[in-house]
């Protein structure tokens, strides 16, 4: 059962380490009430945080030092990293 937990952390450090990153909330100035406002160029579908996929900072800087550990020892010893 251990194995299968790390296998999966593992390859969620594998998907955080390639998700792109959530930049923030842009902000356009402010509107008539003193509330601020979205910039018109943001999108719907903006990246996600970690907060949103239930993660915290800590979380998902273990699972990518997971994955990068695997990776570096795969590539030390000429295979292709599995997970």
């Amino acid at each position: 059962m251990a194995e299968g937990r790390i296998r999966a952390e593992r390859r969620a450090g594998q998907l955080l380490a390639e998700m792109e990153k959530a930049r923030g909330q842009r902000l356009a100035g402010r509107e008539a009430g003193g509330a601020y406002r979205r910039s018109a160029g943001t999108t719907a579908e903006e990246p996600r945080t970690l907060a949103q996929i239930g993660l915290s900072k800590q979380q998902s800087s273990d699972r990518q030092k997971l994955a990068r550990g695997r990776d570096a020892q795969a590539n030390r010893l000429g295979r292709p990293s599995a997970f």
